[in-house]
């Protein structure tokens, strides 16, 4: 009988896998990856544009110039040249813009005779709103606006508190 043993070592395959902020906009539209593979040595990607040649780079950045559907790609490799692929679709259009206050709230402040006025928004466009401002309209006299700092992204929704407090008015006769 004959018998022989050796050692093995079992290495994890790399897993690919990424992130982009946002999956359309307007050209020129520029998309940052943000790589959060694992037990990977080596990145490739590809940025769905026809005659780009893959480049290789931990977190790259793609630029589209023409309206249409891209698919970035991702490959990742350890140092045995194991792989693993991930893709994500990108989309380039002509922006519509499209967003809708659905729900509009006074909130009492506590231990005050004040209120402020607290607005859901709802991104109903193609395009992500970066920093959108909010505009309310207080009797055709006065505007109070305000900045939503952030990214609302298409089919979303966010609800913000204005900083503004609305108080009764007071009459006083003489």
């Amino acid at each position: 009988m004959y018998s022989n043993a050796d050692e093995v070592s079992i290495i994890n395959a790399p897993i690919a896998n990424f992130s982009v902020p946002l999956e359309s906009g307007a050209a020129p539209f520029t998309v940052p990856v943000t790589n959060q593979s694992a037990l990977a040595t080596k990145y490739i990607w590809k940025s769905g544009v026809a005659n780009q040649p893959p480049i290789e780079a931990y977190s790259p950045s793609f630029t589209y110039s023409d309206l249409g559907e891209y698919t970035i790609e991702l490959e990742a490799s350890n140092e045995l040249n194991c792989k693993d692929v991930m893709q994500q679709k990108i989309y380039v259009v002509v922006p519509e813009i499209n967003a809708a206050i659905t729900d509009f709230q006074l909130e009492k402040i506590p231990g005050s005779t004040s209120w402020n006025p607290v607005v859901t928004l709802e991104n109903k466009s193609n395009i992500a709103l970066i920093d959108p401002v909010l505009y309310l309209d207080i009797s055709g006299n006065s505007v109070i606006s305000e900045q939503i700092a952030g990214i609302i992204k298409p089919n979303q929704s966010i609800t913000h508190t204005f900083s503004a407090k609305i108080a009764p008015r007071s009459v006083q006769y003489a």
